[in-house]
Protein backbone atom coordinates (compact mmCIF):
# COMPACT_ATOMS: atom_id res chain seq x y z
CA UNK A 1 0.00 0.00 0.00
CA UNK A 2 2.86 2.52 0.75
CA UNK A 3 4.33 2.50 -2.43
CA UNK A 4 1.22 2.81 -4.51
CA UNK A 5 0.70 6.08 -2.50
CA UNK A 6 3.77 7.51 -3.31
CA UNK A 7 3.40 6.90 -7.06
CA UNK A 8 -0.11 8.77 -6.42
CA UNK A 9 1.60 11.49 -4.84
CA UNK A 10 4.26 12.17 -7.49
CA UNK A 11 1.67 12.31 -10.19
CA UNK A 12 -0.52 14.53 -8.77
CA UNK A 13 1.59 17.71 -9.77
CA UNK A 14 1.54 17.04 -13.43
CA UNK A 15 -2.30 16.12 -13.29
CA UNK A 16 -2.50 19.50 -11.59
CA UNK A 17 -0.72 21.30 -14.35
CA UNK A 18 -2.26 19.45 -17.19
CA UNK A 19 -5.66 20.54 -15.88
CA UNK A 20 -4.25 23.82 -15.90
CA UNK A 21 -2.40 24.24 -18.99
CA UNK A 22 -6.15 23.01 -20.28
CA UNK A 23 -8.14 25.67 -18.31
CA UNK A 24 -5.95 28.29 -19.87
CA UNK A 25 -6.86 26.90 -23.53
CA UNK A 26 -10.37 26.74 -22.98
CA UNK A 27 -10.01 30.07 -21.91
CA UNK A 28 -8.11 31.36 -24.33
CA UNK A 29 -10.20 29.73 -26.92
CA UNK A 30 -13.67 30.70 -25.73
CA UNK A 31 -12.54 34.92 -25.76
CA UNK A 32 -11.41 34.75 -29.11
CA UNK A 33 -14.84 32.84 -30.16
CA UNK A 34 -16.65 35.73 -28.19
CA UNK A 35 -14.53 38.35 -29.90
CA UNK A 36 -15.54 36.85 -33.56
CA UNK A 37 -19.25 36.78 -32.48
CA UNK A 38 -18.89 40.59 -31.34
CA UNK A 39 -17.25 42.11 -34.78
CA UNK A 40 -19.70 39.95 -36.79
CA UNK A 41 -22.45 41.28 -34.84
CA UNK A 42 -20.73 45.17 -35.13
CA UNK A 43 -20.06 44.27 -39.05
CA UNK A 44 -23.68 43.34 -39.50
CA UNK A 45 -25.27 46.38 -37.95
CA UNK A 46 -23.27 48.75 -40.02
CA UNK A 47 -24.29 46.48 -43.51
CA UNK A 48 -27.83 47.16 -42.19
CA UNK A 49 -27.31 50.47 -41.64
CA UNK A 50 -26.00 51.09 -45.06
CA UNK A 51 -28.60 49.37 -46.50
CA UNK A 52 -31.79 51.49 -44.86
CA UNK A 53 -29.84 54.64 -45.80
CA UNK A 54 -29.60 53.98 -49.06
CA UNK A 55 -33.78 53.01 -49.41
CA UNK A 56 -33.90 56.33 -47.57
CA UNK A 57 -31.93 57.93 -49.98
CA UNK A 58 -33.80 56.29 -53.47
CA UNK A 59 -36.89 57.03 -51.53
CA UNK A 60 -35.93 60.77 -50.51
CA UNK A 61 -35.24 61.28 -53.94
CA UNK A 62 -37.73 60.21 -56.20
CA UNK A 63 -39.91 61.96 -53.75
CA UNK A 64 -38.77 65.17 -54.11
CA UNK A 65 -38.41 64.22 -58.13
CA UNK A 66 -42.29 63.41 -57.91
CA UNK A 67 -42.47 66.91 -56.16
CA UNK A 68 -40.80 69.18 -58.10
CA UNK A 69 -41.74 67.60 -61.75
CA UNK A 70 -45.33 67.83 -60.84
CA UNK A 71 -45.24 71.49 -59.55
CA UNK A 72 -43.28 71.79 -63.12
CA UNK A 73 -39.66 73.27 -61.44
CA UNK A 74 -36.83 71.14 -62.40
CA UNK A 75 -34.63 72.62 -59.64
CA UNK A 76 -35.71 70.96 -56.62
CA UNK A 77 -36.05 74.55 -55.01
CA UNK A 78 -38.92 72.93 -52.74
CA UNK A 79 -37.80 70.40 -49.73
CA UNK A 80 -39.00 67.19 -49.78
CA UNK A 81 -42.60 65.30 -48.10
CA UNK A 82 -41.34 63.44 -44.97
CA UNK A 83 -42.83 60.14 -44.97
CA UNK A 84 -43.75 58.03 -41.91
CA UNK A 85 -42.05 57.32 -39.81
CA UNK A 86 -39.84 60.37 -40.64
CA UNK A 87 -40.37 63.96 -39.32
CA UNK A 88 -39.38 67.33 -40.83
CA UNK A 89 -36.56 68.87 -39.13
CA UNK A 90 -33.98 71.65 -40.13
CA UNK A 91 -34.65 71.79 -44.10
CA UNK A 92 -34.44 67.79 -44.19
CA UNK A 93 -36.16 64.89 -42.71
CA UNK A 94 -35.34 63.16 -39.79
CA UNK A 95 -36.20 59.37 -39.04
CA UNK A 96 -36.00 57.09 -35.87
CA UNK A 97 -35.69 53.60 -37.33
CA UNK A 98 -34.37 50.64 -35.06
CA UNK A 99 -33.15 52.51 -32.70
CA UNK A 100 -30.83 54.51 -35.31
CA UNK A 101 -31.64 57.75 -36.13
CA UNK A 102 -31.12 58.80 -39.36
CA UNK A 103 -31.52 62.27 -40.95
CA UNK A 104 -31.65 63.31 -44.82
CA UNK A 105 -31.78 66.45 -46.80
CA UNK A 106 -32.30 66.41 -50.74
CA UNK A 107 -30.19 69.40 -52.27
CA UNK A 108 -30.47 70.75 -55.30
CA UNK A 109 -27.82 70.48 -58.58
CA UNK A 110 -26.69 72.76 -61.29
CA UNK A 111 -28.58 70.52 -63.93
CA UNK A 112 -32.36 70.72 -64.42
CA UNK A 113 -34.15 67.33 -63.00
CA UNK A 114 -31.34 66.33 -60.56
CA UNK A 115 -30.33 66.63 -57.30
CA UNK A 116 -28.33 65.20 -54.69
CA UNK A 117 -29.44 63.77 -51.33
CA UNK A 118 -27.25 63.14 -48.06
CA UNK A 119 -27.63 60.71 -45.15
CA UNK A 120 -26.41 61.01 -41.93
CA UNK A 121 -26.57 58.77 -39.27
Amino acid sequence: MRLQSSKIERNSGVVLVIVLIIIIIMSIIGASIFSISMSQSRSSRSQVDQIVAEQLAKGAFWSAYNQNINANNPNFTSAPLCASPCVSSGGGCSCNLNGRTFSYQVSPSVSPYNASVEINY
